[in-house]
């Protein structure tokens, strides 16, 4: 690895500080996931991220398990990317994804650039760079994908990030980043950080948030009703669905579920 290359201590103290706070709002997917791309393109210079989970990398038939992305221009280009994206994935071999895939094979969690796998005529030439990308005006791809320690089949957590067409390519410093975040990140997905096979907060009606808050928190159901503005039964009802939304028998097995996981207490989701 050349100098320019290599980490600084700066960039491990900015990824354990970024790990820690994913860490953080690690009980919904949807928010972690968002807060990891956002503050990866601001530290490395992007203009769009995504990020997620893709299952059977190995057979070539790559899938994705869910996704977040942000920093689009505009709902259009969102809607363009993502409506040749899928194009792409269902048609195994036009899209330089499966390029990447191959060397991902090889080593697990490489994070590579553009022009670590194209030279710049070679890309100008790809159905992704023609169709895909330059339409929207973005351009320079990073990808990094790790497979998920602990999982029986082939499972994995990836980001991808694009640059505005003629911004400067990620280089290999931004690569050792990525590439050492995923790292840390794969073996957290499924405990400290939810999965989005996983029952999410979200996922749950705005008053069953606020009273999942209050039980987390430590409220009897008498303290809940009297903070939420409410009556004992309407508690209790909110309650069995909150243990049925997270397959739990009891309060008991709600908050070791959740002290178990390592989830932190920010409860943005109950905003």
């Amino acid at each position: 690895m050349s100098k320019s290359s290599r980490l600084r201590a700066g960039d491990a103290l900015a990824i354990h500080h970024l790990i820690g706070e994913c860490r953080e709002l690690g009980d919904d997917v949807t928010t972690w996931h968002q807060h990891l791309i956002e503050q990866l393109i601001k530290r490395l210079g992007g203009t769009v991220g995504l990020s997620g989970e893709q299952i059977d990398i190995h057979s070539g038939r790559m899938r994705f398990l869910g996704q977040h992305d942000w920093g689009w221009e505009s709902d259009s280009s969102r809607a363009y990317f993502f409506d040749v994206f899928s194009q792409f994935v269902d048609t195994p071999g036009l899209s330089t994804l499966t390029t990447y895939s191959r060397k991902m094979i090889e080593h697990d969690g490489i994070c590579l650039s553009r022009s670590t796998l194209f030279s710049e005529r070679e890309w100008k030439a790809t159905q992704d760079y023609e169709a895909f990308l330059r339409p929207i005006a973005l351009d320079n791809p990073l990808w990094c994908m790790r497979s998920i320690p602990g999982v029986k089949g082939d499972e994995s957590i990836g980001v991808t990030l694009l640059k505005t067409r003629g911004d400067r390519e990620f280089d290999g410093r931004d690569r050792a980043f990525v590439q050492e975040l995923v790292t840390v990140l794969a073996p957290l997905a499924g405990g400290p950080l939810a999965r989005f096979s996983e029952p999410s907060p979200r996922d749950l009606a705005p008053r069953a948030r606020q009273v999942l808050r209050c039980l987390l928190e430590g409220d009897s159901d008498k303290q809940i009703a009297r903070r939420l503005h409410m009556s004992i039964y309407t508690v209790n009802q909110y309650t069995k669905a909150i243990y049925q939304h997270f397959r739990v028998h009891g309060r008991n097995e709600l908050m070791a579920r959740w002290i178990r996981r390592g989830w932190g207490s920010s409860f943005s989701w109950a905003d």
